[in-house]
């Protein structure tokens, strides 16, 4: 009996032991639950966290864009109005340029063909007279009226014509009053002293009927315009303009067009730096604003 109560009191000391042990798997099992619920709730907040961390980052990162899309819009705006102003310039400069240009050229050009034309002629074996010859300018008509053809001949004794030098007269004739010497318009070789000193030169033309028969041996009238009266009667109305008068017009115009190319090409020199430094810039703008577009499409 005694051993029967003590299997008993075994049995329910070994049932006991087997309760704690469950109760203790089946607290151990929460407890791991708890765990993992723990630590899913941690991690759920962790994720939370990034994720809130991720966003302002992200707005951060969108409102960084914003920004430089902005200032690059601004910029390709900026480049777009510079450039249309350096092409304004260069669009004034170009015109100046073409414009000096051909102020330029219309000289340059008569300049070449008068040099030219003069340069083949004074390439005779005897040069003429008149290429020794200056005349105010307006009184080639009136010079070449007056010697005519003898302007051709030179002054080398060599040529089978040829002026031959004479001392100036020691007393010359005066001419009519109302009459000038052609020595007061033109500046030639002593060679033609005695011949301009005897050569009258009368700006209105009506005045040459009244004057000429003052005219003394050997002694002419010549108006602005060209006619002529000799001392003996013989007269030329105005209006036939001889070889010797247009070359010398021609050298007076070679020499105004010489006088004024220098100043007209630095212009035209001028003009076209202007204008090499507006392309430059140009170039440099539409540059720029090509890269601020790229920019802004990147």
């Amino acid at each position: 009996e005694e051993l029967t109560r003590a299997a008993v009191a075994e049995e329910t000391r070994q049932s006991e032991l087997n309760r704690r042990i469950v109760d203790i798997d089946k607290r151990r099992d929460r407890l791991a639950q708890q765990c993992n619920e723990a630590e899913n709730e941690w991690n759920q907040i962790s994720d939370s966290d990034n994720q809130d961390s991720n966003l302002a980052v992200a707005q951060n990162a969108a409102s960084d864009t914003r920004e430089r899309l902005e200032k690059t819009r601004a910029d390709v705006l900026e480049a777009e109005r510079l450039r249309t102003i350096a092409q304004g310039a260069e669009n004034d400069a170009r015109q100046v340029y073409q414009t000096a240009e051909a102020e330029t050229a219309k000289r340059r050009a008569p300049a070449g063909a008068l040099s030219e034309l003069l340069q083949v002629e004074d390439a005779d074996l005897w040069p003429s007279m008149v290429d020794s010859i200056t005349v105010e300018p307006g009184y080639e008509i009136a010079l070449g009226a007056a010697l005519g053809d003898d302007l051709v001949a030179p002054a080398d004794e060599a040529a089978p014509v040829f002026w031959r030098s004479l001392a100036p007269y020691p007393n010359p004739t005066s001419l009519p009053q109302g009459a000038r010497a052609l020595t007061d318009i033109v500046k030639a070789p002593p060679v033609l002293q005695r011949r301009l000193s005897q050569i009258g030169l009368i700006e209105n033309e009506s005045d040459g009927a009244r004057i000429a028969p003052q005219l003394l041996q050997g002694q002419r009238l010549v108006s602005k315009s060209g006619a002529l009266w000799r001392w003996d009667g013989f007269t030329t109305d105005s209006g036939a303009v001889t070889g010797a008068a247009n070359r010398l017009a021609q050298r007076n115009r070679l020499e105004d067009l010489q006088a004024e190319l220098p100043g007209l090409e630095r212009i035209s020199q001028d003009t076209k730096s202007n204008l090499e430094s507006k392309s430059a810039a140009l170039l440099e703008a539409t540059s720029l604003e090509k890269r601020a577009r790229e920019l802004l499409w990147s």
